[in-house]
């Protein structure tokens, strides 16, 4: 799951429909990106541009405006 320059999400929108708040943080806990989409199909299909982020572990948050949370961990190259 190493990323470079650019950070691609797919899933399934069923709970993330309308509005989905993305949050990035390094190992610190320090909130390092953040990003506000709009879903209105049944999958999504986003793509971030991470490449100003240092070499590292990261987690990405996602937040539905219904109240979902997924947190995953990510490689920057």
């Amino acid at each position: 799951n190493p990323s470079s320059n650019m950070l691609q999400l797919i899933g399934t929108a069923e709970n993330y429909l309308g509005n989905i708040d993305i949050h990035i943080y390094n190992t610190a806990g320090k909130l390092v990106q953040e990003w506000s989409k709009k879903t209105s199909e049944n999958t999504f299909d986003i793509h971030l541009d991470v490449s100003k982020l240092s070499s590292g572990l990261y987690t990405i948050h996602l937040q539905s405006d219904r109240g979902r949370t997924i947190a995953k961990k990510f490689v920057k190259k």
